[in-house]
């Protein structure tokens, strides 16, 4: 499998006994985005590496061509020297292969892509009551709890069938546009990120989209992925509202070329009709083409529209 997927075991640490590489571990590699067998920074942690009071600043990376993280590094490097780091009182706890295959993807991905940020708020009452309503029945008819992503997805799915340019990936100099609407669905874990994908999105229902969401996350949490299944997403959600705060600035997953990341759902004063009233609002970024702009009557039909109940079925 790493032979395939052109890895060097050598720059896996393995989770097994005594240090052993487990397919687990290649498979988290892979779902992290691949690993080319290229080097990585020149100092070797140890298997299992302890807290270390007042250690020798490591040897410096080797800045090897193409590997993003390197050269991110050796940017850092140039504006603060090495020495200038370890001062005083301090640990160094070296990063998982896993994060530095993240830090390495997202600093990449703002090299190829030029992110364009937009922000704007879409009134939820209408869906936040269409949840209440229907999510004890629907957790007990089908087993399974009802969220606001699904709705997310559907209106994302809505908005990529209206401006297809918006589902699609960059190869150099060709826009690829697919056919297929495949939504990822970035999953926070303790040991990384991974973007599981909701394969044919726009052939599901608020249900199908439910349950394949819930199956890739538990499967995700434990490590049990397939690498197919955060492969081929045309197009990516992530959730920082769960974590607080305003809003976030989510990095594009390659090789899409947009991501929308959601803020929190929360109750806000606003002006309706020259009258302040309590409603519940959504903080919506985007990060796309000037095609988003057009895009976005279509999610924020999503609150918006009275026939909201359509859109869940």
């Amino acid at each position: 499998m790493a032979k395939e997927h052109g890895i060097d075991l050598s720059t896996i640490e393995g989770t097994g006994a005594g240090g052993r590489i487990s397919k687990q571990d290649i498979e988290a590699v892979i779902a992290a985005g691949g690993a080319p067998a290229a080097a990585l920074p020149a100092y070797s942690a140890p298997a299992a590496p302890a807290p270390i009071s007042r250690p020798a600043p490591p040897p410096p990376p080797a800045a090897t061509p193409g590997a993003s993280g390197a050269m991110a590094h050796v940017a850092l490097e140039t504006a603060v020297p090495r020495e200038k780091m370890y001062f005083g009182n301090y640990e160094v706890h070296p990063m998982s292969t896993m994060r530095q295959r993240i830090a390495e993807h997202m600093v990449a991905s703002k090299r190829v892509s030029a992110h364009v940020y937009s922000v704007d708020e879409i009134d939820m009452t209408k869906v936040a009551a269409l949840r209440a309503k229907s999510k004890d029945e629907f957790e007990k008819r089908y087993e399974t709890k009802l969220t606001f992503m699904p709705f997310f997805v559907k209106a994302a799915v809505a908005g990529l069938r209206a401006y297809p340019t918006l589902n699609a990936s960059l190869d150099g100099t060709n826009v690829i546009l697919h056919k297929e609407i495949n939504v990822g669905i970035a999953v926070a874990l303790d040991w990384g990120l991974l973007v599981p994908v909701v394969k044919n999105a726009d052939e599901k229902n608020i249900l199908g989209i439910q349950r394949n969401m819930n199956d890739l996350a538990e499967r995700a949490r434990s490590k049990k992925l397939k690498p197919e299944e955060v492969q081929e997403s045309t197009f990516s959600i992530t959730n920082p509202g769960v974590f607080g705060g305003l809003f976030g600035l989510p990095v594009i997953s390659q090789p899409n070329v947009g991501i929308l990341g959601l803020g929190a759902i929360e109750k806000r004063k606003v002006v309706i009709t020259d009258s302040i009233a309590i409603r519940l609002m959504w903080s919506r970024r985007r990060w796309k083409t000037g095609t988003s702009r057009y895009c976005k009557k279509h999610l924020t039909r999503l609150g918006g529209d009275s026939k909201s109940k359509k859109a869940a079925r």
